[in-house]
This record gives C-alpha cells, sequence and structure tokens, in this order.
C-alpha cells in the first residue's frame, strides 16, 4: 500500500512538471540525504518502477537504481536554489522564498490588474494543506504563510486568479 502511494505521488510529480519539459535537457534527483544527481536526458532511455524502485535506464546500456523511500523528489528544475520566480502574462509576476522553507513561505507577487488571487498548499497526494485568499495592497505585494505544521516534503503552490493559473513547486524542511 505504502510503495503504491509513493509510486501514484512520483507519477502525480512527474505529470505535473512534464508540462515544461519542452525546454528542460536535465532530470534532477533529489534524496532524502540531500544528495541531487542530474541525469541529462539525451542519455536516459526510459524510466522504470518495480520492487519499491525507480530505475532510469541510459542509453549507454548502464542504469541508476534509486530506492523510492530514499527519493525526495525527481524535478527538471534544479530546486536547490533560495527563489523560484515565473514571469507571467497580464504583467504579473509570482516568487515564493525562501525555497526550501522552514516555517515561513513567502510569496511574492505583483498585478497591474485588479484582481482577486486565491492561495493553496497542495501535497503530493493532491490534498489540498492550506488554502487562503491573498490581499492586493499595491502592485508588489508579499504574503507571509506558515508552513511549519507541514510535513517534510515536496508541495505545490497554486495560485489563482480570475483568469489564470500559476503553480509553483517548493520543499518544506
Amino acid at each position: 500500500m505504502k510503495n503504491g502511494k509513493i509510486k501514484l505521488s512520483v507519477i502525480f510529480l512527474l505529470g505535473i512538471m512534464l508540462n515544461g519539459l519542452h525546454a528542460q535537457s536535465t532530470l534532477y534527483v533529489r534524496e532524502i540525504t540531500g544528495k541531487q544527481t542530474a541525469l541529462n536526458l539525451n542519455i536516459i532511455r526510459k524510466l522504470t518502477f518495480n520492487n519499491g524502485a525507480i530505475a532510469i535506464h541510459k542509453t549507454s546500456g548502464d542504469s541508476s537504481l534509486f530506492n523510492l523511500k530514499s527519493v525526495r523528489y525527481l524535478n527538471f528544475t534544479d530546486l536547490t536554489g533560495t527563489v523560484t520566480a515565473i514571469n507571467t502574462q497580464n504583467n504579473r509576476s509570482i516568487g515564493l522564498y525562501p525555497n526550501p522553507a522552514e516555517a515561513l513561505l513567502n510569496i511574492s507577487y505583483s498585478s497591474k490588474n485588479d484582481e482577486n488571487i486565491s492561495m493553496q498548499i497542495i501535497d503530493l497526494q493532491g490534498k489540498i494543506m492550506i488554502q487562503q485568499k491573498l490581499v492586493k495592497n499595491s502592485d508588489n505585494n508579499i504574503e507571509t504563510i506558515d508552513v511549519s505544521k507541514l510535513s517534510k516534503g515536496l508541495y505545490i503552490c497554486r495560485i489563482q486568479s480570475s483568469n489564470k493559473f500559476e503553480t509553483l513547486k517548493f520543499i518544506k524542511k
């Protein structure tokens, strides 16, 4: 049952990440220990999930094997930096910091449009852990969210306005 949830979580995460795959060139495997392995997508032939492990089969014939219990995340973006920001249409910019976050997560956003903005923090099983409306006070806003009660791991922050939504990933440590 537990391996089934882990597999489902990894598949869910890969599905989210495949949205931006066209511009990506590297797969990052981050382990719970903090070790990160970077693999160029040109050398990956396929990924398989067997017996609680993920096997990354390379075009050279070699394979890298990772125990799913020891993998924190798979990603196409290096999340070891401190700020993740997305510039979007409609003159809006959204960022999360610090990333990884321990107790507080700052969401910076700006918009020239007067619009309602809502925020959700979602775990990898799809459960909404935190949900609230963001208050637009000026063109550049910062909202601080208490994430101290979240378990360690990878989360998705979904920001939604009246006509568009953005998803950003962050790590709770």
